[in-house]
């Protein structure tokens, strides 16, 4: 069973899968709107897709629309996710300016988790998660693949990766092909679960998929991403949240 980690009043890794819903709003106004109805479904967790946002805004106006989020659905934990486009993210960045992006969000205290994407540059990374780790807030390093499901020595050596940079939270999202992708996922995701003290999410995306985001109960995948309605889900897949609530209230 994996370790968990406590964010505000949630603790992620223990009992059902926490449940995260994304803001996929495009500029402030929708984000903060969004923000509040996702507010009224009662999630675990509330991921900040920032690049959804249609103009990146600099630093220091993400930082005042961050703030004005976290005081809006507080106690819920955001979830701050820049998604480079490499991994199926919706805004260009570059490698330099994905870390400094990364840089400035971890100085922030009102960041409570960070995603942090493991294909850059390790010494960067650790760097990023030293800073995470300094405010208190948690480093979730994060693998993405919209076309296929990796071998699991693939896989493994991604999560040995994410150890590397002292990431706390483990997260594969995959694309499986056949029905024996999903169930292999969700084996690695079992056992490694087993072998590393982190908690480990993992979902395999798309309609073939979809078992795998209710299944942590089994394969202790400590997070299951859901959306609030068919426009604002950010991954193939997502159910809306009220079908995982009502899924887990059977399965429990």
């Amino acid at each position: 069973m994996t370790n968990s980690i406590k964010i505000k009043q949630i603790s992620i890794g223990t009992d059902l899968p926490k449940i995260a819903v994304p803001i996929t709003g495009t500029d402030a106004e929708t984000v903060l709107l969004q923000a509040n109805q996702i507010k009224c479904l009662n999630p675990d967790l509330i991921e900040w897709r920032i690049d959804c946002l249609t103009t990146m805004p600099s630093l220091s106006d993400l930082l005042q629309i961050l703030n004005e989020l976290t005081t809006l659905v507080d106690p819920i934990p955001i979830i701050c996710t820049f998604r480079t486009m490499q991994e199926g993210g919706q805004q260009p960045l570059s490698e330099t300016q994905y870390l400094e992006l990364l840089n400035g969000l971890a100085a922030d205290d009102n960041v409570a988790i960070l995603d942090v994407e493991i294909n850059h540059n390790i010494v960067a990374l650790q760097q990023v998660v030293h800073k995470l780790h300094a405010h208190q807030a948690i480093a979730l390093s994060s693998f993405h693949s919209f076309e296929t499901t990796p071998e699991q020595v693939f896989m493994q050596n991604t999560l040995k990766r994410m150890q590397r940079i002292d990431a706390d939270i483990f997260k594969l999202a995959v694309m499986p092909n056949t029905k024996m992708d999903v169930i292999k996922l969700m084996e690695f995701t079992q056992i490694a679960s087993i072998r590393y003290p982190n908690p480990i999410v993992t979902m395999s995306m798309g309609k073939l998929g979809q078992l795998s985001r209710i299944a942590g109960i089994v394969t202790n995948s400590a997070i299951t991403f859901a959306s609030m309605d068919k426009q604002s889900a950010s991954a193939p897949g997502q159910m809306h949240i009220e079908q995982l609530k009502n899924i887990f209230k059977v399965i429990k």
